[in-house]
């Protein structure tokens, strides 16, 4: 019983050494434990990898919550700034504006059928013109570009939304 006892005497005195030593030297303990970490990363790959990814998975929605909370406020607070440098680029990089406008009117075009009437045509243009009288946006109801489906470019697949409704539907059915 007495060497059971002191092995456990032992055993307290060397953590408690341990504590006095952490404590008196706390950067030479994180610079080890940076330097084992690394090792063991290094010896691990496949392991950290997928770590990573659990906590990424774990933490993801409230990350993605705060970041999008944090550039709403930044937004909030420096719009006329973003405004004035989003002219500026447009400005500065006309190519690229009028190729992204191009792939959006082509993305148009591809998505409305051939078989649609002049009524109909026009009753489009209508709803685009109204969208522009009431300050609105035109939205597809079912997505042109859908992860899972994609809709038609056809008056009954246009909605009027307002900007901020519009943004949170996004590519969503």
């Amino acid at each position: 019983m007495n060497e059971i006892n002191d092995l456990e005497e032992k055993r307290r005195k060397a953590r408690e050494g341990m504590r006095r030593y952490r404590a008196a030297n706390p950067e030479k303990v994180r610079a080890n434990a940076r330097r084992t970490m690394k090792a063991w990363r290094q010896r691990n790959p496949e392991r950290t990898k997928e770590i990573a990814k659990k906590s990424y998975e774990k933490h993801r929605v409230a990350a993605n919550a705060r970041t999008r909370k944090y550039h709403a406020q930044w937004y909030v607070e420096n719009r006329e700034e973003k405004l004035a440098a989003n002219k500026a680029w447009y400005a500065a990089h006309p190519g690229v504006v009028n190729a992204k406008t191009g792939k959006r009117r082509a993305g148009l075009k591809h998505a409305t059928p051939k078989w649609l009437t002049k009524e109909q045509h026009a009753e489009m243009q209508n709803i685009y013109v109204v969208a522009n009288l009431v300050h609105m946006e035109v939205d597809h109801r079912v997505p042109l570009r859908g992860e899972n489906v994609c809709g038609l470019h056809v008056p009954w697949n246009l909605q009027l939304l307002t900007r901020e409704l519009n943004q949170a539907k996004g590519n969503q059915l």
